[in-house]
């Protein structure tokens, strides 16, 4: 082949990605115009406009056919959180909702652990006050003991039944969260009934807000937003973040 032919050949693959391209712009376009009709249907309905358990449907759907077109998963779930976000704030625009979802502000950190004495609760009020979802089913289990999965965001949460019960005066878990901005998720966290305490940016370039969930989660989450360039999270939390864990799969 000279290399006037392999000039040729790949400007013609060139040119099959740019076709391509334009068909995922039309289809972009049409899921969305679509996505503003379930809007206004929201609306008019009084239908809530983030249902966990829908967000939890289409990431098993998709993640199942991209697994059967030889995609790669992870790609593909970047992609449909990056959809879906822009969907949530399509919706809030329709609906008149102020603030954006905590499902989808989640960044920088990849999983956490946290122990629970009733795990059915402890999840349930993690879902409806921070705006996770439970992505795995009922059944389970670390060592034994009950488990479950909840995601939002980039950030995945494995909540698990502790050996035990917790001694009363037990300190709360700590997790810190990175998000993008900071306002919107306060207006989100307020939204859905928590008491938030901000600490506004300083010189440091580092903005906090902070919820307290009561048992039985007893979870403290801080929700931070950093400046570029600012000193990491740990630091600014004097270490009192969660840490990530590598037992998702199974291992505690």
């Amino acid at each position: 082949m000279t290399e006037a032919d392999a000039i040729e050949r790949l400007e013609a693959m060139r040119a099959q990605l740019d076709r391509i391209d334009a068909e995922l712009m039309e289809l972009l376009g049409r899921r969305f115009r679509t996505i503003r009709k379930v809007a206004e249907h929201k609306r008019l309905t009084g239908i809530s406009v983030m249902q966990p358990s829908r967000v939890a449907e289409v990431f098993a759907t998709r993640l199942q056919q991209a697994r059967k077109a030889g995609l790669d998963p992870k790609l593909v779930e970047r992609l449909w959180t990056t959809i879906i976000t822009h969907a949530c704030q399509v919706e809030n625009q329709v609906g008149g909702i102020e603030g954006g979802e905590l499902l989808f502000q989640g960044v920088s950190l990849d999983h956490a652990r946290i122990e629970v004495d009733d795990l059915d609760a402890a999840c349930e009020m993690i879902c409806t006050r921070l705006s996770f979802s439970r992505v795995k089913p009922q059944g389970t289990e670390i060592q034994g003991r009950g488990a479950a999965i909840l995601k939002g965001g980039d950030v995945t949460l494995l909540v698990s039944e502790r050996a035990a019960p917790s001694a009363g005066d037990a300190p709360p878990a700590c997790l810190a969260i990175q998000v993008h901005k900071l306002a919107p998720t306060v207006a989100e966290l307020r939204r859905r009934g928590n008491s938030v305490e901000v600490r506004p940016g300083t010189g440091s370039g580092i903005g906090m807000a902070s919820v307290c969930l009561v048992p039985p989660a007893h979870l403290e989450v801080h929700y931070v937003e950093r400046a570029p360039g600012a000193s990491p999270m740990p630091q600014d939390l004097d270490g009192r973040v969660l840490p990530a864990r590598e037992d998702l799969g199974g291992k505690a």
